[in-house]
């Protein structure tokens, strides 16, 4: 089986932002956990907010001054912004189930329960990757970098699925180990 080391996850956090709950023996369900969807709606509220403050401060400029051409520049940079970071999956925390008795795995968007957005066989799975990425942060001067980790599901045609992904590698290491067990199938270990 041939398995990338390519990062499939464009998400990636230093705590943990995923948890896994077991319903009878047949369910498996990863939830996001309180801090992840914290800090995604803190940085979901605080950059809409800004973007708004843009958006208020070309009106003013518009409605204020005879500088319209600026006024309105402000108006569609601020409308562009909430736009791009609205795709920037701040809110997106996916629910995921994993069903035995119907061999399914389904990925839900966290209010749109009815729909699924993704959706396959379990037994088109054949292992579960733990993959280890070095993540690159630039803060103004400041360069952090920090590791994190995805667990996927490898697949027999060589796709994957992600289904969690941050940095505490003890937590992803049994959350694998719970996963592969749940779904009787192998861990691989692979760097990015």
């Amino acid at each position: 089986m041939n398995i990338s080391s390519q990062p499939i996850s464009d998400t990636s956090s230093s705590f943990k932002t995923s948890r896994i709950i077991l319903s009878g023996n047949d369910v498996m369900k990863i939830r996001p956990t309180l801090p992840g969807v914290l800090v995604g709606l803190a940085l979901f509220f605080s950059l809409n907010g800004l973007f708004l403050y843009i958006i208020f401060s070309g009106a003013r400029i518009v409605f204020e001054s005879q500088n319209n051409l600026l006024g309105l520049i402000f108006i569609f940079v601020g409308l562009f912004l909430i736009f791009l970071f609205g795709k920037a999956k701040l809110l997106s925390h996916d629910l995921i189930e994993l069903d035995k008795s119907n061999n399914s795995y389904c990925r839900y968007k966290f209010r749109l329960r009815k729909h699924a957005i993704e959706s396959s066989k379990l037994s088109k799975f054949s292992a579960v990757q733990i993959l280890k990425k070095i993540v690159k942060t630039h803060n103004g001067t400041r360069s952090i970098e920090f590791t994190s980790y995805e667990v996927n599901l490898c697949g027999n045609d060589s796709q994957r699925t992600n289904l969690i992904d941050h940095g505490a590698e003890d937590q992803i290491v049994s959350d694998a180990n719970t996963i592969a067990l749940y779904l009787n199938l192998p861990v691989v270990r692979s760097n990015a």
